[in-house]
């Protein structure tokens, strides 16, 4: 199974060359995510997805993380986790709550995954597959823009 983590562009540090560690941190106790395949049957596309209920919490471009599920599974000393199917409060029905026995998890494994070949960014509906190269060129493009 696959979950998506949006991200919101601003969040990226092109000095880092990373998001910032506060773009994993839960909301309330959890964080949100949501089913690939849920989202692509309910809505045509992930993008749709994301457009349709997660607007408000990305900027354009729409970007965001692909996880494998197999990779928590693997990660031993974050194996430990609860993933809770939930409705989200704009309404989502793909929408999954995950939180981690050791907060430091989050970080550790956020670090770990978020880069290329995990991250996409929406153009005209579609998913495309970015660099860390493509990620930073498009940070500072949409730091010039706005």
């Amino acid at each position: 199974m696959y979950l998506i983590r949006t991200l919101n562009i601003k969040k990226y540090s092109r000095e880092k060359g990373r998001f910032q560690s506060d773009a994993f941190q839960p909301f309330g106790s959890a964080l949100s995510l949501f089913e690939n395949q849920c989202a692509e049957a309910a809505s045509s596309s992930v993008c749709n997805h994301i457009d349709l209920y997660y607007k408000s919490t990305v900027a354009i471009p729409i970007v965001y993380l692909k996880i494998d599920l197999a990779f928590l599974n693997e990660h031993s000393e974050c194996s430990k986790y609860n993933l809770v199917k939930s409705l989200s409060t704009t309404g989502d029905n793909c929408h999954y709550d995950l939180t981690f026995d050791a907060k430091s998890c989050y970080k550790k494994i956020f670090s770990q995954i978020c880069k290329s070949p995990n991250v996409f960014v929406c153009s005209e509906g579609s998913s495309v597959q970015i660099t860390d190269d493509q990620l930073s060129r498009l940070s500072e493009e949409y730091e010039f823009k706005y």
